[in-house]
């Protein structure tokens, strides 16, 4: 392992993920720390088709299914809840469409985790302000709360570099990377900090959201605050009535339609509503929601240069590959391309109907990128 490529991996925990600092935090399929399933191989020859995987902590998992040759065949599960320990999912032995009966003779799956070789880098995972392991509303006994102070994707970064000059003796990245809210982060890191870094890899993320992500972030906080039980945010028991409106406003966002009835058919709509609502329910601090989406909904690079994009790309110095999704109806993709454009920086451009999770379900073509990028 070369000792002097570092490697910041950001990842962020809210509605539905965890990105790597580099920021990213987790296209590794398994998001948090995960143990890889127990094999590779299954005997796929029959249906339903158990999967077996294993984590430390509490996570969200994607599940894609390979044939031999890497492609795609099945996106069975998309950065859903699972509990510690070992856990199972079940597939049918179709593909994407629900055409190919004999899918389960030739196809293996995996956990695609390779966006990053951990033998070539030394890896930094950081967990960012307000998901519930950082300071956050839902730890803090000071500020418990809604007392908690409004911050920004700005400090998240600030308390990220903290943490790698001060607390880990680093004084310089090889590259920062980051998806989604990691993504913003990886934007603000390149124009903050411009000579820290060598390289930085923004994936689905944006250096200032547009009014429509603007308008879905909002929803989710007036579906939160209009819950009975919110009480300002010192609520005894979770608002689970605003948090369920939240997972059915994320469900809208976070794919594209022609994917969710793709995958989902009317028969089985039931139950998957009834799994998204229940893992928001259980699986998020509506405050920590909260504090996370005002960071996001203020966040904006030029900030610090009067509004002006151009001057805030002229700061950035790293060499630069931007990774968005063209059908991502969560994280609008012309800010990044802008941005890239401004630039002059290389960009790969994801068209899936998966939306905001097309990284995960293409994730060879990623991580091929991501490759090329970091050893150029």
């Amino acid at each position: 392992m070369n000792d002097c490529a570092h490697l910041f991996l950001l990842r962020w925990l809210i509605a539905t993920r965890r990105y790597l600092l580099g920021v990213v935090a987790t296209l590794a399929v398994v998001s948090g720390p995960a143990q890889s399933p127990k094999s590779l191989t299954e005997n796929l020859s029959h249906a339903p088709i158990p999967i077996h995987f294993a984590l430390k902590e509490p996570g969200f998992v994607t599940l894609v299914i390979e044939d031999a040759t890497g492609k795609r065949v099945r996106n069975l599960i998309s950065e859903t809840a699972f509990p510690a320990g070992e856990n199972v999912a079940y597939w049918d032995g179709l593909d994407d469409l629900a055409r190919d009966t004999d899918s389960a003779a030739h196809a293996v799956y995996h956990v695609p985790g390779k966006l990053v070789n951990p033998d070539k880098y030394f890896v930094i995972l950081a967990d960012a302000l307000g998901d519930g392991e950082s300071s956050s509303p839902s730890n803090s006994k000071q500020q418990p709360h809604m007392k908690f102070p409004a911050f920004a994707i700005r400090d998240m970064v600030n308390s990220q570099r903290q943490l790698v000059e001060k607390v880990l003796n680093i004084p310089h990245l090889r590259a920062v990377i980051g998806i989604s809210m990691g993504g913003m982060q990886t934007f603000q890191w390149m124009v903050a900090y411009p000579d820290f870094m060598d390289r930085a890899i923004p994936i689905v993320g944006s250096p200032k959201l547009t009014s429509y992500d603007l308008l879905l972030w909002q929803a989710g906080i007036h579906a939160i605050q209009a819950d009975v039980n919110w009480n300002g945010g010192d609520y005894t028991s979770p608002p689970e009535a605003g948090l369920r409106t939240l997972a059915d406003i994320d469900g809208l966002a976070i794919e594209t339609p022609s994917y969710r009835v793709r995958q989902t058919s009317p028969e089985d709509f039931k139950k998957f509503v009834e799994t998204s609502e229940h893992d928001t329910i259980h699986g998020f601090d509506a405050n920590n929601w909260i504090r996370q989406a005002q960071a996001m909904m203020g966040n904006d690079v030029s900030r610090p240069f009067g509004g002006d994009m151009q001057k805030a790309a002229a700061a950035v110095k790293a060499r630069v590959l931007v990774i968005v999704g063209l059908q991502d109806h969560m994280v609008n993709p012309q800010p990044a391309l802008g941005f890239a454009r401004l630039l002059q920086a290389h960009t790969l451009e994801l068209d899936s109907d998966c939306g905001h999770v097309a990284p995960d379900c293409q994730a060879a073509k990623v991580d091929a990128a991501v490759e090329r990028h970091l050893a150029e």
